[in-house]
């Protein structure tokens, strides 16, 4: 169903809609389309992005404007900081759009009541957002605001759970996947001893990287010339084929039960899995948040390191860029 926004509330419902959740203290770029539509969402923290706003403008329509076709660009400052310093940022901002030969729709400032939109000269309340038309039917149409930051789930397993983890043997890579994927499409969570043994295959490096591979697509048949490369590009969004996004939709539900069962030590695996979910789809905001928790489990951990290290370099998957494949937000 197509969605037209013909107020400046309905284009600020559409960023909340878009990024999944309500930004704050965040620059925000949004690719417009040649056809009109909005594509790729791009986030940084304001904090560094108003300290300098030359990168940050770079940094954030370089990445905005990437496997789109892309014309135009809507930005939107979420900050508290004073007006003077907003207007600088979103100066760079169209600055930097301009030299690129796109042009910039929309320039928001959105403070702690109310926004200003720049271009137009327009203000108005925060909460015109939420009752905008757009709004109600995006949420109509199934699509939710979360948090900025997703909600961790607390351990409320039994006393003896990591003992239990610990006595279970890792399957082999392919046999773990094999059983990941049965019951992602079994529609079954996992309890007792299997949810233990998935957690100690979750702790064990290659059956954890061949499980996230087979959540996203089909695995090569074992031994066979191309199974690194094929890992490879499940692992980092570069088949170039749509993801199945609902059996990835299944294993953000399995992993949440599951991590009510890890204790401390052996949650890692679980949250990095959630973080991976989380760049996958193009929310890197709730990816670091998922991976500096599997940081603060398991000091080291090599994946959330890697991953993290990957979006601090700005990558995302190909999958997030391309508007054909990528994950649409319920």
């Amino acid at each position: 169903m197509t969605m037209t926004a013909t107020t400046l509330p309905d284009f600020l419902a559409a960023i909340e809609h878009g990024l999944g959740f309500t930004p704050e203290d965040s620059l925000v770029a949004v690719a417009v389309r040649t056809e009109g539509a909005l594509g790729v969402h791009v986030r940084l923290d304001a904090a560094p992005s108003l300290a300098h706003p030359a990168a940050a403008a770079r940094w954030a329509i370089g990445h905005a404007r990437t496997g789109t076709r892309c014309e135009g660009i809507i930005a939107a400052l979420y900050t508290h900081a004073p007006a003077d310093e907003a207007e600088r940022l979103l100066r760079a901002v169209a600055r930097e759009a301009e030299t690129l030969g796109l042009t910039v729709h929309l320039a928001f400032h959105v403070g702690a009541h109310g926004w200003t939109e720049l271009r137009h000269q327009a203000a108005g309340t925060r909460q015109q957002a939420k009752d905008s038309a757009l709004y109600a039917q995006l949420v109509f149409e199934g699509s939710v605001v979360r948090r900025m930051e997703p909600e961790d789930v607390p351990f409320a397993g039994p006393d003896d759970a990591a003992a239990r983890i610990e006595a279970a043997a890792p399957d082999t890579p392919y046999e773990a996947a094999a059983e990941w994927t049965a019951l992602l499409d079994s529609g079954r969570h996992p309890v007792g001893s299997e949810a233990f043994r998935i957690l100690a295959n979750l702790k064990a490096g290659m059956p954890r990287d061949f499980m996230i591979a087979a959540t996203a697509g089909d695995l090569p048949a074992e031994g066979t010339a191309a199974a690194g490369d094929r890992l490879v590009g499940l692992l980092l969004g570069r088949t170039g084929a749509r993801p199945d996004w609902a059996r990835i939709d299944r294993a953000e539900n399995v992993l949440g039960c599951l991590l009510a069962e890890a204790p401390d030590g052996h949650r890692a695996g679980a949250l990095t899995f959630l973080g991976w979910i989380a760049w996958y789809r193009g929310t890197s905001s709730a990816a670091l948040t998922w991976f500096a928790r599997a940081e603060q489990d398991s000091p080291g951990y090599r994946l959330a390191a890697l991953l993290t290290r990957l979006i601090g370099q700005g990558e995302l998957p190909e999958v997030a860029k391309d508007p054909g494949i990528a994950y649409h937000r319920r």
